[in-house]
């Protein structure tokens, strides 16, 4: 497991912790095993699943059996710059957490939809992150029903 994979999988921990509503001693303590996972992990063991797999897991320890809690990923990493292919693709999500009252939906790939790899990052592209984060925003205000508690969590 890659240095990088373990700041990933802290910071997706942290941001858990804050969309779910976690003690500070439970995220210390999946913390630590992340931690212990990479230092006992060896050569043979894959590096990591998918990301959803692994947010899915963390949700999971965050949540302890508590009330049950929808969870979809939307990764927008592959997806075109248009508004009309971004609300299919996360209009989709949102099907995954029909009948869910709550729900946590994990945002990824916005950075790389408006600022395509090896391109600088300029102000007008930080614009156009807000307005699609905007846009995002607003279609789960119109579309998540009136009693799903939905917590959106952009990375």
């Amino acid at each position: 497991m890659t240095v990088e994979s373990l700041e990933q999988l802290d910071s997706l921990n942290n941001l858990m912790a804050m969309a779910v509503g976690t003690d500070r001693d439970l995220v210390r303590q999946i913390k630590h095993a992340i931690e212990f996972t990479q230092e006992n992990s060896g050569e043979n063991i894959s590096v990591m699943d998918s990301l959803t797999r692994c947010a899915e897991r963390l949700l999971n320890l965050h949540l302890q059996g508590r009330a049950r809690c929808g969870f979809q990923h939307c990764d927008f990493r592959d997806q075109h710059n248009d508004p009309l292919w971004i609300r299919s693709r996360f209009l989709e999500a949102m099907r995954g957490l029909s009948g869910c009252r709550d729900a946590v939906m994990l945002i990824s790939g916005l950075k790389d939809l408006v600022c395509p790899p090896r391109n600088y990052w300029t102000k007008a592209r930080q614009r156009d992150y807000i307005q699609v984060q905007q846009l995002i925003e607003q279609l789960a205000a119109s579309y998540a029903p009136r009693r799903m508690n939905l917590r959106m969590i952009f990375l």
